[in-house]
């Protein structure tokens, strides 16, 4: 009786076919990965715009004031930090979630709040950095020296969303922060940014800084090489890093500038 003849793979057969998976492998996981930075992107984005909805329904009910970038108690006790809020706190009502002021790709802790706004794990955790820009100059240019000494001078300034009254007391218990129709160009002016400051308020601290350290470390180039922003009137979208104008920050109608500082 003959028997039957099983067949298998040889050893080279064998390091042939690992050979192709690890090319596969090589060739697929870079595209796995930019398809998950991708989503999680799209979910940053996806979160700016709903905080952008729910600023335009503070809006609503606060006449036509945008949120105020932070707020202390009131009565206040000057900096007291165990009685601040900020921005996203203040939001509640409208977001409804803490974790739609969470980046996917980046969070920290935020130490100077009152400790009811400590929602993950007894932290309050932080993404997004507000614009209240007030200062320029740091790089000794003519325009933004112009431009902070301007900040010095009664009935001119270049400013972002700076609280008009931190403690409140023009506004009651939601602060007296800038109103709508003091916004030159909502669509064009940001509001809220992609960056791992709780505020940005000085020239240094955005895009159009030229020195290295602020774009090696992803501070503006998280997602694909920029950083997604929402704007006055709502709306988000991604900027590529160090395309940002002066005027981009500021409420002003003074947009006739042009970068003066590249990365």
């Amino acid at each position: 009786m003959q028997r039957s003849k099983s067949f298998g793979f040889t050893l080279i057969e064998l390091l042939v076919v690992i050979a192709i998976i690890a090319i596969l492998a090589a060739i697929l996981f870079p595209v796995f990965a930019q398809a998950r930075e991708k989503a999680r992107a799209i979910t940053c984005v996806s979160n700016l715009k709903q905080l952008g909805l729910a600023a335009m329904q503070y809006q609503q009910d606060y006449d036509e004031k945008y949120v105020p970038s932070f707020r202390y108690q009131h009565p206040p006790v000057a900096n007291d930090a165990t009685t601040l809020s900020w921005w996203d706190d203040i939001l509640q009502p409208y977001t409804k979630s803490h974790q739609v002021a969470i980046c996917p790709d980046r969070q920290w802790e935020e130490t100077a709040t009152d400790p009811a706004n400590k929602w993950s794990n007894g932290k309050k955790m932080m993404s997004y950095a507000v614009n209240d820009m007030n200062y320029f100059g740091t790089f000794g240019n003519a325009q933004e020296n112009q431009w902070n000494t301007e900040n010095g001078t009664a009935g001119t300034a270049h400013t972002g969303f700076q609280n008009q009254d931190v403690n409140g007391a023009c506004g009651g218990q939601f602060g007296c922060s800038v109103n709508g129709s003091s916004i030159a160009q909502p669509s064009g002016t940001i509001w809220i940014l992609d960056a791992p400051f709780d505020e940005v308020w000085a020239d240094w601290q955005v895009d159009w800084n030229p020195q290295a350290w602020i774009h090696a470390n992803n501070t503006y180039s998280l997602h694909q090489g920029g950083f997604n922003a929402v704007f006055a009137d709502g709306h988000a979208k991604w900027r590529k890093d160090g395309t940002s104008k002066l005027c981009d920050f500021t409420i002003q109608d003074d947009c006739d500038t042009t970068p003066l500082a590249t990365p």
